[in-house]
């Protein structure tokens, strides 16, 4: 009767230890800077062309979202987006009504599938709209070809 009791108990201690795994990782709600918001395509002549991967309208609100603790946007311009390569490196362009805003894009590589996606990082430089654009370096820090008028902002939490 004592081993029955202790094996009782010992399957109950086991079982209330036990955390349970959520296995819908891939259906979580994520933050922007966690998505890839872009695919790399190449056609036969290794020309690139960009496919973003999600519904525009989603992309639009989670960019507000996105620098909305950082400045006062409620709009953005017709285009959301445009990937531009500078020096090697991917951006990302968000032109509001006022400011021109470039984020550096991680490109990120799946080797089984040959396929390049790109994703937003916490570097962005921003400018008026009517003025020259500055981008962001990979430090973190500082933006390249900074003008007076380009403000450094880091998103990261």
């Amino acid at each position: 009767m004592r081993a029955f009791l202790f094996l009782l108990l010992l399957t109950s201690l086991t079982l209330s230890a036990q955390t349970k795994v959520d296995t819908n990782l891939a259906y979580k709600k994520r933050t922007l800077n966690e998505r890839n918001i872009a695919r790399i395509n190449y056609d036969t002549s290794n020309n690139k062309s960009y496919q973003l991967l999600i519904k525009e309208k989603e992309l639009k609100q989670d960019i507000i979202k996105f620098f909305a603790p950082h400045l006062m946007i409620s709009s953005l311009s017709k285009d959301i987006i445009v990937i531009t390569e500078y020096n090697h490196e991917y951006y990302f362009l968000f032109k509001t009504p006022s400011y021109n805003i470039v984020s550096l894009a991680h490109l990120v590589y799946i080797p089984r599938i040959n396929v390049e996606f790109l994703i937003i990082s916490n570097n962005h430089c921003m400018t008026p709209s009517n003025s020259k654009l500055c981008y962001p370096k990979n430090d973190g820090v500082n933006c390249i070809d900074r003008q007076l008028n380009c403000a450094k902002i880091n998103t990261k939490k």
